[in-house]
């Protein structure tokens, strides 16, 4: 168990090292890089490969942020590209929540006066109200009913395959046997369907 323990410790510090030097790879090189747009997808890879306590990926953002104070033709670019990787490294929780309420007040905002400058014919407020809801509604599964989910499927996988083992080891199939464990088989298939239904 001990041995279990310092090789589970040691692969996670393994992998941590690993997203960290990828991290700095990145940001090193991002001098080099020819333009600002270059530079936000760069800034972005940077925070997408989150590990906690990075101390890069809170300079990324700003770094981001920067470029889109600065550039108007790549301020909803920079913006949508920050809040995609901040979405894409949620888990149970999201991670930088001050800075993703802040992205999507500037991209409803952007997005409203474009479609008013296109002639969309409701007023700022109510096509500001339209993209904050679009951005905030969150279409994502649960995470708790996902996991619930997958661990009904296995359970559901594992029991139907030892019901089935248990039952063949005579030379006939032993059915009276195999029905003894028909409820465990329908009530993990059931909550695996209902679960997935849910998630």
């Amino acid at each position: 168990m001990k041995k279990i323990i310092i090789n589970s410790i040691l692969s996670l510090m393994t992998i941590f090292v690993f997203i960290l030097g990828k991290q700095i790879y990145i940001y090193q090189s991002i001098p080099t890089l020819n333009s600002d747009k270059n530079k936000i997808d760069a800034y972005a890879k940077i925070v997408y490969l989150h590990i906690p306590f990075s101390p890069l990926e809170k300079k990324a953002i700003q770094n981001i942020l920067k470029i889109a104070k600065k550039d108007k033709a790549l301020e909803l670019y920079a913006y949508e590209m920050l809040r995609s990787s901040i979405y894409g490294i949620r888990h149970f929780s999201t991670p930088y929540k001050k800075e993703l309420a802040f992205l999507e007040d500037k991209i409803a905002h952007i997005r409203a006066q474009k479609l008013l400058a296109d002639g969309y014919k409701k007023s700022y407020k109510e096509t500001y109200a339209e993209m904050k809801k679009v951005m905030t509604t969150d279409l994502a599964p649960n995470p708790l009913l996902a996991l619930s989910s997958i661990l009904f499927f296995l359970g559901f996988v594992a029991s139907t395959i030892i019901a089935i083992i248990k039952s063949s080891q005579k030379d006939k199939f032993d059915f009276k046997l195999f029905s003894k464990y028909l409820p465990l088989i329908l009530a993990t298939w059931i909550l695996w369907i209902i679960t997935l239904y849910k998630a």
